[in-house]
């Protein structure tokens, strides 16, 4: 977050300490922590103990994150009143 500036991080940062917040990264984290245990533990014999519903479960709290990320831009620069969005 750090990467689009000192303002944009001290929003994002401020943001995701909403409701969900936490949890979203979380999700993100370990659904993550998942594919590269599938990918590099050669995922044809790695077991993950997980059914499909469970995965998919899985899935759809980590999109959150992404979903997140998708409209944070957007919501910063509304945060940020119109005198900003104009330079």
């Amino acid at each position: 977050l750090a990467k689009f500036g000192p303002e944009f991080s001290s929003w994002a940062k401020d943001d995701l300490k909403k409701p969900g917040g936490e949890e979203m990264q979380l999700a993100f984290l370990d659904f993550c922590r998942l594919r590269n245990n599938l990918v590099h533990n050669n995922f044809a014999t790695y077991n993950i103990n997980k059914t499909l519903a469970d995965v998919r479960g899985d899935f759809d709290a980590a999109i959150k994150l992404v979903h997140w990320i998708e409209n944070c831009f957007k919501k910063f620069q509304d945060a940020q009143g119109p005198a900003e969005n104009n330079g």
